[in-house]
C-alpha cells in the first residue's frame, strides 16, 4: 500500500504496483512465467494492480482529510475536538453609541437584537436597552467575528423613528475565527505525537467496566514537572463503587502495558505487575486519585414576593446537584454557578448564602468555586447538602 509522508498519504502509482507483482508471480513460478497482457494471467496482475490502486486512491481521499497536515474546514474542527483542542471562535467588535433622541419619545425601549448599519456593516443590541435621557450612550456588537469597516465618529442607522442620530464614540476590537492555517500550526505545536497516544490509552482504559472515570497526563520535557519525571506518562483511573481494588489495578495495568508506547516510561501513585501480550512481566505506574467529598450548604430565606416558603422541590434539586459532582472529571473544580442554577430558578424561596468545603476540612469556601487538585476528583452525597433558612 502507499505511505506516509509529511504532505500525507501518497499512493503508490499503478505501474508501481504492476511491477512488483510481475515480480512476485516470477519469484514465486520461475522466469519462464508469461507476462504478457494478453494473457490470463496478465490480466490477472493487471487486475490485482487496478484493485491496489484504486485502494490507495481511497486512501489518499479519506487520510488527507483526517491528517491535520492536510485537512480543513469541518474536518480540521474534527480533528482538533478529538484532540481536546478546539477552533478559537473569535469575538464580535463592540462599539459604544452615542443615541440623541426625540425629547418627547422619552422614554422608550431599544429591544434586544435591534439592528443598527453603517455602511453594509451590522450591529445589533444583546439586551433591551431603556432610553431615558438625550443624549445616552448604548453598547452594541458586530454581527460577525472580527471587525468591521467602521471607524470612531461614524454614525449609523436605524428603523426606531424615535432616534435623530447614532454616532460611534468608541470602539473596542474583536477577534476573527481562528483560521485552518492558524488552527493547523497550534494543533502540530500543541497537540504531539505522545498525546495521541495518551487519548488512545485513556480510552482504552475508559472501555473497561470497572473503570468510572479517567484522566492523563504527560511531561514532554528534560525536566520533572508535577511531579512527572522527564517524557513520562500518568494515567488516572477512578474505580467504580464495589470493585476489587486489585482486579482493578492489575486490570488498568495490563490495558496501559498492552497499549501504550514500548519502552516508554509510566508514572503514578499505584504500581502494578502484569504480563504484557507476550507473556513478559512488566510493571506498569498509574495513579488513582484521591477522592474529596464535599459538604455544601446553601441559605434561603421567603420571597418576598409571595411571603410564602415553599420548599417542596428541594429533595430533586438537591439530588440534581448530588448527580452533577458525582460526574465530574479528575481535576474538575465544582462551580459555584452550576451548583446554584438548580436552586435559583426555584420561585418557592430565594437563596441568600452559599458555601463549600472538603467534608474533613475546618474553613469553607463561601461564594465561590470550590478547587480540585488534578490528582483529585469531588464527590458528594445528599446527606452532605444542605438547604434552609
Amino acid at each position: 500500500m502507499g505511505r506516509w509522508t509529511t504532505n500525507g498519504f501518497n499512493a503508490y502509482t499503478l505501474g508501481f504496483y504492476k511491477e512488483q507483482l510481475q515480480q512476485l508471480f516470477v519469484d514465486a513460478f520461475g522466469t519462464d512465467f508469461k507476462l504478457d497482457d494478453t494473457l490470463p494471467q496478465g490480466v490477472l496482475i493487471q487486475r490485482i494492480a487496478e484493485l491496489l490502486y484504486n485502494a490507495d486512491m481511497d486512501s489518499v481521499e479519506v487520510m488527507s482529510q483526517l491528517n491535520p497536515n492536510t485537512s480543513s474546514g469541518v474536518w480540521l474542527d474534527y480533528i482538533g475536538g478529538l484532540r481536546g483542542i478546539p477552533r478559537k471562535e473569535g469575538s464580535s467588535q463592540v462599539a459604544s453609541v452615542q443615541v440623541t433622541s426625540t425629547p418627547s419619545s422619552m422614554p422608550y425601549t431599544i429591544p434586544a437584537g435591534t439592528m443598527f448599519f453603517s455602511g453594509s456593516d451590522g450591529f445589533t443590541t444583546a439586551t433591551n436597552q431603556i432610553i431615558s435621557t438625550s443624549p445616552q450612550t448604548i453598547v452594541v456588537t458586530y454581527t460577525e467575528t472580527g471587525n468591521s469597516s467602521v471607524s470612531v465618529g461614524d454614525t449609523m442607522t436605524c428603523d426606531l423613528t424615535q432616534i435623530n442620530d447614532l454616532l460611534i464614540t468608541s470602539l473596542a476590537d474583536g477577534e476573527p475565527t481562528e483560521t485552518d492555517a492558524d488552527y493547523r500550526a497550534r494543533l502540530s505545536t500543541t497537540y504531539s505525537v505522545a498525546n495521541n497516544t495518551m487519548n488512545w490509552v485513556e480510552a482504552k482504559i475508559a472501555e473497561s467496566p470497572l473503570v468510572k472515570t479517567t484522566g492523563f497526563g504527560y511531561n514532554d520535557s528534560n525536566a520533572t514537572v508535577n511531579n512527572r519525571p522527564p517524557h513520562t506518562s500518568e494515567w488516572m483511573a477512578v474505580p467504580r463503587p464495589g470493585v476489587d481494588e486489585e482486579v482493578f489495578k492489575a486490570t488498568v495495568g495490563e490495558i496501559i502495558i498492552n497499549n501504550k508506547v514500548p519502552s516508554s516510561e509510566t508514572y503514578g501513585n499505584t504500581s502494578v505487575v502484569v504480563r504484557d501480550l507476550y507473556g513478559d512481566q512488566k510493571t506498569v505506574n498509574f495513579t488513582i486519585p484521591d477522592e474529596v467529598p464535599v459538604q455544601i450548604e446553601i441559605t434561603i430565606e421567603t420571597p418576598d414576593t409571595t411571603g410564602v416558603l415553599d420548599t417542596s422541590r428541594i429533595l430533586a434539586e438537591k439530588q440534581a446537584v448530588v448527580d452533577y459532582i458525582n460526574s465530574l472529571n479528575i481535576g474538575k473544580n465544582v462551580s459555584m454557578s452550576r451548583v446554584l442554577s438548580n436552586f435559583v430558578t426555584d420561585t418557592g424561596y430565594n437563596v441568600v448564602g452559599y458555601r463549600i468545603k472538603a467534608v474533613d476540612d475546618e474553613s469553607w469556601v463561601s461564594n465561590a468555586d470550590f478547587v480540585i487538585d488534578d490528582r483529585e476528583y469531588a464527590s458528594l452525597s445528599l446527606a452532605n447538602i444542605s438547604v434552609g433558612l
